[in-house]
Formats: structure tokens, sequence, C-alpha cells
């Protein structure tokens, strides 16, 4: 009997700590892919100058922080690092792989890319346009969140020209990278470009909901504890 009744108040404390884990997990994702038209970020705008380099970065906003990371794997093979251009202006950001040398306005075109920010928890919201060539395909997308996550969005069709993408963080999570990465035939993405972010102004915390049902959730495992620690009366049989 008193293995019976330590068995059950033991049981009790795992329903308990169940219960308190899915009161304190959020109702959705972290990260959903939404219609670029849901939401409007700030614009990434050209630094002016056209910028060469394995890693470029953009203004947010017209005359903005420089703190829009650019960089990607393009089907560059002359040298040892892919080479990003960003076009020069201070209009929207485009961004291609190097110029290909010859006539002609030709540029690398992406396998994949990363897009981050400097100096901010990260994203609730990120839009971009890709260009893709004439043969279309699709492309997957990993966004990781603020806990470092990876949340994975797979085989998104392209069409012929922009495409327009849109990741917003939810239940008061951050975007801190989004990758994409082309998948048939590879190497289709001419362009990154119509770049909208919604930057984080301070480290993320749960909203008011989730504090509440992450607290609902302590206390259940509390009181499973404080029921354990009575002392278990012995029966006669």
């Amino acid at each position: 009997m008193i293995a019976l009744s330590v068995a059950l108040r033991v049981t009790g404390c795992a329903a308990a700590l169940a219960l308190a884990i899915t009161a304190s997990a959020p109702a959705t994702a972290s990260i959903t892919n939404q219609p670029a038209s849901n939401s409007q970020g700030t614009l990434v705008h050209d630094p002016g100058t056209t910028v060469d380099g394995t890693d470029v970065k953009g203004d947010l906003g017209e005359h903005g922080p420089q703190i829009v990371n650019f960089d990607g794997d393009t089907t560059q093979t002359d040298s040892l690092f892919d080479i990003l251009e960003l076009k020069n202006g201070t209009g929207q950001a485009d961004i291609t792989g190097a110029e290909i040398a010859g006539p002609g306005n030709n540029f690398y075109p992406f396998y994949s890319g990363d897009i981050f920010l400097d100096g901010h928890a990260g994203m609730t919201w990120i839009e971009l346009a890709l260009t893709g060539s004439s043969n279309g395909g699709s492309v997957n997308f990993f966004l990781t969140d603020g806990l470092g996550n990876i949340v994975s969005f797979l085989n998104l069709i392209m069409g012929n020209g922009d495409t327009h993408f849109g990741f917003q963080a939810n239940h008061g999570d951050v975007i801190t990278n989004l990758r994409f990465v082309s998948n048939d035939p590879p190497g289709t993405i001419d362009f990154i470009k119509q770049v909208r972010i919604t930057a984080a102004s301070a480290v993320a915390v749960p909203e008011p909901a989730s504090w509440a049902m992450m607290l609902l959730g302590f206390a259940g495992i509390g009181a499973a504890l404080r029921r354990i620690r009575k002392p278990v009366l012995a029966q006669i049989a």
C-alpha cells in the first residue's frame, strides 16, 4: 500500500509537470510565413555608392543606420570567396553576385544567402523579393529565432521575375537570421531586392499572456512538490 501510494503521488507530480510544460508553451509557432502585404517594414536602402565584398551592408531606411548585413554563396568559381555587389544610389537595395567580366550587365546568381542585423536583438518582420530566372524553381527558408531555434519553410515556389516572401516573429520572439537556399535548379536567384525590415528595439520578452501561462505552470509544479513532501501514512493490511 505504501508503494502504491507513493507511485500515485509521483504520477500526479509527472502530470502536473506535463501540464506546466504545456501551459508555458506558445499556442502557435514563434515564426510564421505571411503574405508580404501583411505588414510594412522599413525599406532597406543602398548606401549611396556601389559596394563589393563577401559581406555587404545596407541602410535601414533612407540615410538610416547601416546595419543590414547580406552575405551568400553564388555560382562564382574564379575566386576563393563569393563576392556580392550592392548597387549604387539611394533607392531600394539591390544585391547580386559579382559582375561577370565581359559584355553585358551579367552577375553571378545565388545558391544561398543570409540576412541579419548588427546591434539589434533581431527583426520582428522581414519581407523580400527574390528575382528568379526564366526557369523558375523553388526556395527553402531557414529562420533563426531569439533562442537559436531554426524554423524551416521548404519548397516555396518562385515565379518568373520578382517573388515576394514575408516572415513574422510572434509571441515576443525575434528573427535573428534569415537564410534562403535555392532548389531546382540551383543558382536561379539573380537579385535580392525590395527588402523591408521591422527591427526589434530591445531584447525580446514574452507577451503578458505567455507570462501568465508560465506562472500557472510553475504554480502547478510547486503544488505537486508540496504534496510529495507530506508524510506517507503506513496502512496495515
